[in-house]
């Protein structure tokens, strides 16, 4: 798993938020992370690729976290706390 993967995996656990690791979207590519109660797909990057947009094309339903930095904000959203 990335640092920015695992950063964002131990904010969605902190949270209570269940999640898939590693789900099939409908478009069938494999995107980090899918939470069911909010049909939402979660594709952390290091820096963006033409994969990457693969990965998401046909998904109206994903977010991109690109970086460390920008996974590290994601997880004080998830969390709802201000530093």
């Amino acid at each position: 798993m990335l640092p920015n993967e695992q950063i964002i995996s131990d904010a969605l656990r902190k949270s209570g938020l269940d999640y898939v690791f590693e789900s099939q979207a409908p478009n069938g590519r494999k995107i980090d992370f899918y939470i069911p109660s909010l049909d939402l797909y979660i594709e952390a990057k290091n820096h963006s690729t033409p994969r990457t947009e693969g990965q998401i094309s046909g998904l109206t339903n994903v977010i991109v976290v690109q970086g460390v930095p920008a996974a590290q904000a994601f997880s004080i959203l998830i969390a709802g706390k201000r530093k």
